[in-house]
């Protein structure tokens, strides 16, 4: 066998999947591959420096149901969940303590996730996430997910000092949109043109299948379906016009498959990469902190003269990327994963887990 960097970031690769399927039997989770096909597919991954990834499938997880009652205020809207059959398989192959499933609506009444054709397809996704993870971050954060950050996110925030406003902007659209050829051109800089690389690039382009056989080409492709119609407006799944719709609509592939971390970590290396480096020369007046697709923006001076919204919408359309700046109508509080942030009276910020904003702000003090 070939020595090599290929050959290293593919042994890389069986420790990372090793790692990931131990964390999930010691957290007593059901996903189970026998210990016999598990080294059998360590193996052929060693022999052959490469793995093949069957098409993702789209599976139904609960439909949305909506429903409206009278209260002294006039009607409430109420949104409901009815859990499908389905996701007793879901749950089966892709349990909480794997990597975390992005849920993509489909339509108004229903939620549907991605789903890894088979556990081997699963835990390999699961070990390139952590493999792609550890390079990024030069395994200076511990852990195999990407939520290790946060501890570190709260250190940094606490020494950013007093604040004056404070801004978020969501990046998640991105997701769907950034394209194949930017994500692999990022990585490349990591694995080179490594087995692992090739992984990847096929991960990318992997089509998806919906419950009724209809094969999409990529998740742009996907979540564009409302073009496909008929005359009358409505929309139309026969494949032959999804065809016609992305040939005509589609030049370059986009969007990355919604599966979990390896989701994550790809969509990491890219804004590491273009958003963090052009902000800090563009705006290095403001300090940042962003959590995946998650940005909070700290201003301590005046927003005319640091925060120019019309500059900062250029960056954007100069990176390609989409995404909007808001503020908390009370300036105080912003969701980052399970975390709350919080701006004090003095201007001080806080990165609160669920425990320490319980006991700050709704216990009562004895």
């Amino acid at each position: 066998m070939n020595t090599g960097k290929k050959d290293q970031l593919i042994y890389d690769l069986i420790k990372d999947m090793t790692t990931v399927y131990k964390h999930w039997k010691d957290s007593g989770c059901q996903f189970h591959i026998p210990e016999e096909e598990l080294n059998y597919l360590f193996a052929k991954i060693l022999k052959d420096q490469k793995y093949v990834l069957s098409p993702l499938r789209i599976l139904e997880i609960y439909n949305l149901i909506y429903y409206s009652y009278p209260n002294e205020y006039g009607n409430y809207s109420v949104e409901a969940y009815d859990y499908s059959i389905e996701a007793d398989e879901y749950l089966k192959i892709h349990p909480d303590c794997m990597t975390d499933a992005i849920v993509c609506i489909k339509d108004r009444d229903k939620e549907c996730v991605y789903l890894p054709a088979n556990k081997r397809d699963a835990l390999v996704m699961a070990g390139l996430g952590l493999l792609l993870f550890r390079i990024s971050n030069r395994g200076i954060i511990p852990g195999y997910r990407h939520c290790s950050k946060l501890p570190y996110l709260k250190k940094t925030i606490s020494e950013i000092g007093k604040v004056k406003r404070l801004y978020s902007l969501d990046l998640v659209t991105n997701l769907y949109t950034i394209s194949n050829s930017l994500i692999l051109e990022k990585v490349r800089k990591y694995v080179g043109e490594s087995s692992i690389y090739k992984i990847i690039e096929s991960f990318l382009h992997l089509p998806i299948i919906d419950k009724g056989g209809y094969i999409f080409m990529n998740t742009y492709a996907f979540h564009h379906m409302d073009f496909v119609t008929n005359d009358a407006g409505k929309p139309i799944f026969r494949q032959d016009i999804y065809r016609r719709w992305y040939k005509k609509h589609i030049t370059d592939n986009k969007g990355i498959p919604l599966v979990g971390e390896i989701t994550y970590s790809l969509l990491d290396i890219v804004l590491m990469d273009l958003f963090d480096r052009e902000f800090k020369n563009r705006f290095p007046g403001i300090d940042f902190v962003r959590y995946l697709y998650q940005v909070f923006l700290f201003v301590k001076d005046d927003d005319s003269d640091v925060l120019d919204k019309n500059k900062f919408k250029e960056l954007l359309i100069e990176l390609n990327l989409k995404g909007e700046i808001k503020i908390d109508k009370d300036n105080k509080w912003m969701s980052i994963s399970d975390y709350t942030m919080y701006v004090n009276n003095d201007g001080s910020v806080e990165l609160l887990d669920e425990e320490e904003r319980d006991l700050k702000f709704f216990r009562k003090k004895k």
